[in-house]
């Protein structure tokens, strides 16, 4: 191969190279909006306790956990749309969440929100908790519209103490 054809080989790979980067580019950000336009409106009905609303958000194939909520609530990961629900329900007696996201980004398939959230819940016994800035994160995972992935790590200290 000749010195012209190497370069020529070299130019041409150099262009389809930044237009498959480019294209690739394009969709990641064409898909970070969408997931952010439907992360936002899942977490706002996440954290309000609309459940009925949220079940259209997953699949059979949704998956839903918070490790940090094993040793204080005994939490397990949820699998399809039916045992999340379930899951939730088995919450209580929980006012709707104010969730004051202090931070956020949407990239690709996720959707990262983090602040603190302002609650009520009430026991089976009748004593009601109020709960301010309790910090959590949310992670959420959107694909074809639908919620395919959450996890929450959530500061349960202040609840933990109070229930002992």
């Amino acid at each position: 191969m000749n010195l012209n054809t190497k370069i020529l080989v070299a130019v041409l790979v150099s262009i389809l190279s930044s237009q498959i980067y480019s294209q690739t580019l394009q969709e990641i950000m064409d898909r970070s909006k969408e997931t952010e336009k439907v992360a936002k409106e899942y977490i706002k009905l996440y954290f309000s306790f609309e459940h009925e609303k949220i079940k259209e958000f997953y699949t059979e194939e949704s998956t839903w956990f918070d490790p940090t909520a094993v040793n204080v609530f005994s939490a397990k990961k949820q699998i399809g749309t039916e045992a999340i629900l379930k899951n939730f329900e088995s919450w209580g007696d929980m006012s709707p969440a104010e969730f004051d996201i202090v931070h956020e980004y949407h990239f690709d398939y996720y959707a990262f929100f983090s602040g603190t959230i302002n609650f009520s819940w009430t026991s089976e016994e009748g004593k009601t908790y109020d709960y301010k800035d309790v910090p959590i994160s949310s992670i959420v995972k959107v694909e074809n519209g639908k919620v395919t992935e959450h996890i929450d790590y959530g500061d349960y200290s202040p609840m933990f103490k109070e229930w002992k």
